[in-house]
């Protein structure tokens, strides 16, 4: 996963004076929020490094609740419930719990 200042390098890359003239005042503010708040699905890529993730699946466990707090370990790219008991085979989509 590219990481917020990744994505803005190649992003203001291809941007013209008068696009950086918008963004300076404001006018990508809601694109930015968008991509941090995005759910990226597990089949366009997962995480880069061990830890906890909001999960979107299909059927989830327990029932009735489609958003889990994961455990994704990098050594087999596999999400498990967060107390590692299960691995969750159902999931769609992943977003990171805190961005830094």
């Amino acid at each position: 996963m590219k990481t917020i200042e990744e994505v803005a390098k190649e992003y203001a890359s291809n941007l013209s004076s008068s696009e950086v003239f918008q963004i300076q005042h404001g006018k990508d503010f809601k694109s930015g929020v968008e991509f941090a708040q995005r759910w990226i699905p597990v089949e366009e890529d997962l995480p880069t490094k061990q830890g906890c993730y909001l999960v979107k699946c299909k059927n989830s466990f327990p029932k009735n609740c489609d958003v889990v707090v994961a455990e994704f370990y990098e050594d087999n790219h596999v999400f498990y419930s967060e107390s590692g008991d299960y691995p969750i085979k159902d999931a769609t989509h992943w977003r990171a719990i805190e961005l830094k």
